[in-house]
């Protein structure tokens, strides 16, 4: 898990979904808005719709593994991130498509 200040609140990641730009990578989709604050820290929120995952247990497990390649991966400038995964996604391709998200990112940003 990321501490709480690296999470996004709901009033946050109501803001990012309404003004934010999109990428998207097979099943995970991030809507982002670049910090505006002098802090240098991503800050993200993950999102797993009951459809994707029935179990609660299964959303968390999902969750927690995405928080902790969050905090090994960082974007190539700070964001304020909701990452919304669309189906359910094995560990190794969860990495693979957050590096592709974050590669576009740094290509869309020339």
């Amino acid at each position: 898990m990321l501490p709480k200040n690296r999470r996004l609140t709901s009033a946050e990641v109501t803001l990012v979904l309404k003004s934010g730009k999109s990428v998207s990578a097979g099943p995970l989709r991030l809507k982002y808005t670049k910090r505006t604050e002098k802090t240098l820290l991503s800050r993200f929120a993950i999102v797993i719709s009951k459809k994707v995952l029935k179990s609660a247990v299964d959303r968390s497990h999902l969750r927690r593994q995405a928080f902790s390649l969050l905090r090994d991966t960082k974007p190539p400038f700070p964001i304020n991130g909701a990452i919304f995964i669309t189906t359910p996604i094995k560990f190794a391709d969860l990495k693979e498509r957050l590096t592709t998200i974050f590669i576009q990112m740094h290509v869309g940003r020339r």
